[in-house]
């Protein structure tokens, strides 16, 4: 059943969203933000799966505008990517000395130094994200800033320490 819901779905996926996706994945939408993932089709198969596609059909039934939405948060479905392919589906490890941060609208990725964290624009960075996403964060270090600000604060911590 899960496997004829999938390809129902799949048909009606926008031809352009899935040009950048690898032959035998998919691009799924997950969460609030709608935060794209490109998962094995094989995750399909799998009695995970069968669960968060009937849910999708309920709620967003099989014509989805955008693409395939999974109807859960995001932590939840890295949780089950990674129960169900490993640790090779996370992301790549950080190296020692850097921290991987999150920022903008689509959460965009940049791994840092972690001497970064001690110059005073990222100080004020983290008091914002402490007040915005409290102390907690789930699924990394999230910062309440645009990605172009962040890459400015970059270049102004990288010449900060290039400099001293």
């Amino acid at each position: 059943m899960t496997t004829s819901i999938f390809l129902r779905l799949l048909r009606v996926l926008p031809t352009k969203s899935m040009k950048d996706v690898p032959k035998g994945f998919v691009a799924v939408y997950v969460g609030e933000s709608r935060r794209r993932f490109v998962i094995p089709v094989s995750f399909f198969s799998l009695p995970y799966s069968r669960v968060l596609m009937e849910r999708a059909t309920e709620e967003y039934g099989f014509k989805q505008e955008g693409g395939l939405r999974l109807p859960c948060d995001e932590e939840y479905f890295q949780d089950i990517m990674v129960r169900c392919y490993g640790k090779q589906f996370k992301k790549k490890d950080v190296s020692k000395g850097s921290v991987a941060v999150y920022v903008g609208q689509n959460m965009r990725r940049f791994v840092i130094p972690v001497s970064y964290l001690a110059l005073p624009d990222f100080r004020v960075l983290m008091e914002r994200a402490a007040e915005e996403y409290g102390f907690e964060q789930e699924g990394g270090l999230r910062l309440p800033c645009q990605e172009d600000d962040f890459q400015i604060i970059l270049v102004r911590c990288f010449r900060k320490l290039r400099m001293s």
